[in-house]
């Protein structure tokens, strides 16, 4: 028999420095549908006023929670909240985004009502300068130990780890002490899921669209850290997914899926990391990090990423596949350097290339 479901969920929302969209993310949790929850804004050192607004919030509505604290970065700010997190089930909002106003409610499925411990992810709606793109569209319906590979080769959940979108049971990540690795600041959000993926038997995937993903696709500060932090990553992601396929005996499909769009990715990007202005390496140690990181597995996922990436990432695998390790650093050194010379032309192009895939 199905057990009526009314638990009580902590939402945790990370809050740094966001004063123009902050009233809008927290307006539309305070309407939910879904009204057994609390709200854990952690507010992480913000400078401007949304520190304030948030206490303004607590005042009129008595399921938010403040928690003022110094500067540390979202993950710490997500720790600090699971910490505090009295629900059963936790889940995430980014600060400067928004939900309608099902987003909890549409967690509830059959699924959770048979099984508390099931998994259940959203699909979201991207945003980018006025074009909005519905994605992923999840094969709704239940995953199990027995079909786990297709969520990795058909759903593609490695390119959708995003921390929002999620419902957490709460008692699971308390017992095995899951927390946001706070010395990685890109990825952390898909290291925590594939760590919490292990200890769960059942996914379920909806295809509902009640989260509003707002990006800042283009930027050439944001969100790009030093070599140490990225490269922590991909070794942080390498362990946790082979630790994972081996539980699940996942197939080739979804190997070779994860191989692609997540290790081999996360690869380039700390390799490229150096040529960065601010975090830009000397030739000399960046000749070291290349050949360092030139193994058999790790050539196997610069290959199958670059098989279907940019033209210059093609060529840029032919040119480090070849030993060519000079060659590779001047060829990206110069890439690079129009690249934030051509800043403008260059988030014209992401544009261009976001509109085609909205269409």
């Amino acid at each position: 028999m199905k057990r009526e479901i009314k638990p009580f969920i902590s939402v945790i929302i990370p809050v740094y420095n966001v004063e123009k969209q902050l009233r809008r993310c927290l307006d539309s949790i305070v309407k939910q549908t879904y009204t057994h929850f609390e709200l854990l804004l952690v507010n992480d050192g913000s400078k401007d006023t949304s520190g304030n607004i948030c206490d303004a919030y607590a005042q009129i509505d008595n399921r938010i929670r403040v928690i003022h604290k110094k500067n540390e970065g979202a993950s710490s700010a997500r720790n600090i909240g699971i910490e505090k997190a009295k629900g059963e089930y936790i889940c995430f909002v980014d600060s400067d985004d928004y939900v309608d106003k099902e987003y909890l409610s549409a967690f509830f499925v059959d699924a959770l009502k048979e099984d508390k411990h099931t998994f259940v992810i959203q699909s979201l709606t991207y945003e980018l300068n006025g074009i909005a793109i519905k994605q992923p569209t999840f094969k709704n319906g239940l995953y199990t130990e027995k079909n786990f590979s297709e969520l990795f080769y058909l759903n593609h959940i490695g390119e959708n780890g995003y921390t929002v979108c999620k419902l957490y049971n709460n008692e699971l990540i308390q017992k095995n002490n899951i927390r946001f690795n706070n010395d990685i600041h890109f990825g952390e959000d898909l290291l925590f899921m594939i760590n919490y993926l292990s200890l769960i038997r059942k996914v379920y995937l909806t295809d509902k669209f009640e989260y509003h993903y707002i990006c800042t696709t283009g930027s050439l500060s944001r969100k790009y850290n030093s070599y140490e932090s990225e490269i922590l990553n991909f070794y942080l992601l390498s362990d946790a997914f082979k630790e994972l396929a081996k539980n699940f005996h996942l197939n080739k499909k979804a190997k070779d899926n994860f191989y692609k769009n997540i290790l081999g990715r996360q690869l380039l990007r700390s390799m490229l990391t150096v040529f960065r202005p601010e975090h830009k390496k000397r030739r000399k140690e960046r000749l070291e990090i290349l050949q360092k990181l030139y193994t058999e597995e790790n050539i196997i996922y610069f290959r199958k990423f670059s098989h279907e990436d940019l033209k210059v990432n093609k060529l840029g695998y032919l040119i480090y596949s070849k030993k060519f390790f000079g060659l590779f650093d001047f060829y990206y050194f110069v890439i690079y350097s129009l690249r934030y010379k051509l800043d403008k032309q260059w988030k014209k192009y992401l544009s261009i290339r976001l509109k085609r895939k909205a269409n």
